[in-house]
This record gives structure tokens, sequence and C-alpha cells, in this order.
């Protein structure tokens, strides 16, 4: 499965923001938007879509139609076909994205022909909590049991809904700012003494990662309602937004 936190090796990808990657090194990104805005309309109809006129909704179509189509003429320059076809499989998938999922993709092998035979397309929620005995949460709620445990009932549900959890970060909280050290026009929570809470506790973040290459839009999205329900108590305390 490919993912964007393990070590490089990956010879192609697309991250949820939709650039496009080649053996670690950026290849498509973002276009100039005023360069395309110059392209796709008059000198007058430039100046009053910059200017934010009056019909600035209507110009912003004909800016965004330029955009779409830079964006796609550089994938199809800079894309060999196999590439290109992925990414487009993935970028139709990330449709999806909010700000409780997201999709990326990528091929992972020693050359593209290689990596073809390990493409893949993941479905991706995130979620944080920390890891020691307490049954505060990160969001100072009740987990019910510890953070330990709910590791473990994490890993059990995850399996049961055919998911895969990766590590994506882990450390110590240091809870120390403006909120703790009453900075300049804010004020400093009661008795904190500097530091919040939670402060000096472990912590890991992870992906919950389900495999959904060959899968049509509509079937993602029918995968996401009916794992939303399945996951809401977990995300209530302990989901990220990934967005």
């Amino acid at each position: 499965m490919f993912h964007f936190n393990e070590s490089p090796g990956y010879v192609f990808g697309v991250n949820p923001e939709g650039e496009v990657m080649r053996n670690g090194d950026l290849l498509v990104s973002c276009v100039n938007v005023c360069d395309c805005a110059r392209e796709a309309l008059s000198e007058d109809d430039y100046e009053a879509w910059v200017e934010h006129g009056e019909d600035r909704d209507a110009l912003e179509d004909r800016v965004q139609d330029a955009v779409d189509h830079e964006f796609a003429r550089q994938l199809r320059t800079e894309l060999t076909i196999n590439e290109f076809k992925l990414q487009d499989e993935i970028g139709k998938l990330q449709a999806v994205n909010d700000g409780r999922w997201r999709v990326y993709g990528g091929m992972k092998g020693k050359d593209e022909h290689d990596a073809l035979k390990h493409a893949s397309i993941n479905l991706v929620t995130e979620v944080y909590q920390y890891t020691d005995d307490k049954n505060a949460s990160c969001r100072e709620e009740d987990l019910g049991v510890s953070c330990a445990e709910f590791w473990q009932r994490l890993e059990a549900l995850a399996k049961e809904l055919g998911a895969e959890v990766y590590p994506f970060d882990d450390g110590v909280e240091s809870e120390h700012s403006w909120r703790t050290t009453g900075a300049p026009d804010y004020e400093k929570i009661p008795g904190s003494d500097n530091y919040g809470p939670n402060h000096g506790r472990p912590y890991k973040q992870v992906e919950i990662v389900w495999e959904i290459k060959g899968k049509s839009l509509e079937e993602v999205q029918a995968m996401i309602a009916e794992l939303n329900p399945k996951l809401e108590e977990i995300w209530q305390t302990s989901g990220v937004n990934v967005c």
C-alpha cells in the first residue's frame, strides 16, 4: 500500500492536495492564477476581475476553467501515460476530501514498470490521542477507558472495518502557549502555572487507511457513508481535522 509517511522509495505519488511527485520531487503543483486570468480574459475583464467588480463571479468561473485547463496541460506534458492514468483516477476520487476524509496514492518500486504492480490509492482518516493510562483525552473528555486501552480498541475496530493503521507522528505534548502563559490580550488558564494540564503526556497520531484503487467515486462515497457512524465515537474524542 502506498503511504506518504513511510521512508522514501515511491517513484510516483499524488498527495492529498493533488500535488504530483516523482521520486520525492514535486513535479506538478499549483499554477499561476493571474497568468491564467490574463490568458482567459480581455484586458478590461482582467481589470474588473482584479478589482473585484460586479461581474467578478462570472469572470471567476472563466478564470477557474483556465486554471483547470492549465493544470491538466502540465500533467499531460510532464507525466507518462501510466502516471497520468493513475493521477486521473486519484484526482477524481479526491472529490470526497473534507475535514474528516482525504485521498492520496501512488506507486512504489524500483522503476515505473515495477511500480505499476504496486499502485495504490488510499482513503484516510486521522486519529490523535495520548498513550498513557489516564482517561482524559486530548480534548479533555473522559474516554471511559485509559488512553492505552483506547489504542487497543482502535486497532481492533480498524481490523473489523478492513483498514490498516499507520503511525503518523508521536512524541510528548508541549502545552505551553498563550493559553498557559497569559500572553498580552489573552486570559491565562487559571492554575496553569504556565503549562496546560496535558503538558508532558506522551501521544501518537495515526492514519486509518483503506485501499480504494479500482473503486468508483460513488462506491467510495457509499463506503464513507457506511463508515462515518461506526467511527463517530472515536471522532468525537480523538479525530483530527485533516484540511
